[in-house]
């Protein structure tokens, strides 16, 4: 496995440069290739947060409008509801039971029972409706507020990421003025930019949905002599990454030429996918005893960092996490660590939902 590791690094670095047939570029010039891709990363999730915004605002319009029918429909079921409710608390039912009590034969008494039955079930039917309008009205009032609240954190991320590109754009325009001349430069960013579009955010999606793939298959990873007990309902998984690797690998040949590597509580992988040299680093966050989700902190094309709300974007679309009722649905996670090339989870079993 270290053999594959060695031969995988040199592979990487024997790999032309994305840029060499420009040239050296300088310090001041990579930085400024850098602020460049961020802005225009920037800008490209702005433009998917503005499109959610829109989504969603579309969809609260079409709640707006089934609320308004909805008052409709309770207003017009309240009215029945209390008609019934009335009829009831004044008394206007008895004058059934009277007509049971003085039927003269069986047949009058099957019949009162009959007509009897008819008007409780209709009576009933009125108040189930009226109900059943108001429990939908409490839905659609909690889905509007859903999403209200959806709106209000796609605003703050929005205002926060067009301060960021702001920023990012000033301080590239302060070092474009510091060169003496501008063309080569200029050709170089529209270049990184248009091979990140075409062929490094395809290789990066390709990757992550392989990969999202194969985590839903990690429980075959859990077998007895992975399983360290610590006490009667408490134990620890224990996964090299080594053995992560060959799992991986076993899986899909496309993770030849990648190593994941688990250290400082963070799962890291470097390799190279369709001559695109990426690296990957994210960690697991503990979100309920039942999942660990998996958060994208850095991504890395041809060197150049892609901005946190790209990791972000890259975490909300492909899920690598982990769910521990895939291999029992007793098991709960206590404590997850990515350390010393292990992961461990500690993970208790609790039945008191069986």
């Amino acid at each position: 496995m270290r053999k594959r590791i060695i031969l995988l690094l040199c592979l990487i670095l024997t790999l032309p440069p994305l840029f060499a047939e420009a040239g050296e570029v300088s310090p001041l010039e990579h930085t400024i290739l850098q602020q460049h891709l961020t802005q225009l990363e920037l800008e490209r999730n702005l433009g998917i947060l503005r499109e959610e915004e829109k989504r969603i605002n579309k969809e609260l319009a079409t709640l707006e409008l089934e609320a308004k029918r909805q008052e409709l429909t309770i207003a017009s079921s309240r009215k029945h509801a209390g008609k019934v409710a009335r009829a009831y608390y004044m008394g206007k039912r008895d004058d059934l039971l009277t007509l049971l009590f003085n039927a003269k034969d069986f047949n009058q008494i099957l019949a009162s029972m009959s007509m009897m039955e008819r008007i409780f079930a209709h009576d009933m039917k009125k108040l189930e409706k009226f109900q059943g309008a108001l429990a939908r009205s409490k839905e659609i009032a909690s889905q509007k507020e859903a999403q209200l609240k959806q709106i209000r954190e796609l605003r703050i991320s929005y205002e926060n990421r067009l301060t960021e590109l702001l920023a990012v754009k000033m301080m590239k325009e302060e070092n474009l003025e510091k060169l003496p001349e501008t063309s080569t430069i200029e050709a170089l960013m529209k270049d990184l930019v248009d091979d990140w579009r075409t062929r490094g955010l395809p290789v990066f999606r390709d990757f992550f949905s392989v990969l999202a793939g194969v985590m839903q298959d990690l429980p075959e990873l859990v077998t007895s002599d992975r399983i360290q007990s610590e006490g009667l309902f408490t134990h620890k998984l224990v996964i090299t990454e080594e053995e992560f690797n060959q799992f991986l690998l076993l899986k899909n040949p496309m993770f030849q030429h990648a190593y994941f590597t688990f250290d400082d509580n963070h799962l890291e992988v470097v390799g190279n996918y369709d001559n695109v040299n990426v690296k990957i680093r994210g960690m697991y966050k503990k979100v309920s005893p039942i999942e660990l989700q998996f958060q994208i902190t850095e991504l890395i094309y041809e060197g150049f960092q892609l901005p946190l709300s790209t990791a972000e974007e890259m975490t909300k679309e492909y899920d690598l996490g982990f769910y521990p009722s895939l291999i029992n649905e007793n098991i709960r996670v206590e404590e997850v660590t990515l350390d010393n090339h292990k992961l461990e989870i500690k993970i208790k079993f609790d039945f008191s939902k069986s």
